[in-house]
Formats: structure tokens, sequence, C-alpha cells
């Protein structure tokens, strides 16, 4: 069975870039692989206005928020960096 992906809570932009929340459905032992295929997910569906992107990911190790709540920084150059 596919893993479910994490929900999506909300989205806004500032600076020119889309921060995407997402929270639950969290596989902590498989963790890294899961917020890979939520952010590609998410780049795929929330990219703003562009057809052509990249599917490029870089793990930027900064904690955001509470457990469970990770954020996903889309910008300009169509990379996803996850925050966590």
């Amino acid at each position: 069975m596919a893993k479910e992906l994490p929900k999506l809570c909300s989205y806004n932009m500032r600076d020119g870039r889309i921060y995407v929340g997402i929270c639950d459905g969290i596989d902590w032992e498989n963790k890294n692989i899961q917020l890979k295929e939520a952010s590609l997910f998410l780049l795929k569906r929330w990219w703003i206005g562009k057809e052509n992107y990249t599917e490029k990911i870089k793990n930027c190790h900064e904690k955001f928020g509470e457990r469970n709540n990770y954020l996903v920084q889309i910008d300009e150059i169509n990379s996803a960096y996850i925050l966590y």
C-alpha cells in the first residue's frame, strides 16, 4: 500500500516565495523519504504560474514550529526546501 502524504495545512506567498505548511501523517522511521515525496507533490501542485519546474530537493536542517509541523518553501528557482 502506498503511504499517505502529509496533509496540506496552508500556504501563502511572501517575498516572491510560496510557503506551504504540512502536518500529520509523519512516518518518523521513514521521515526523509516521506518528506521528499511530499515536497515533490507540493511542487507539482502548488508551484503557481510555472509549467516547467525541476524536482530538486534540498533539506535544510532548520527546525520549524511544533513537532509534526513542517514548512516547505518553494522559491523562484524551482527548489523545495524542507525546513524542520
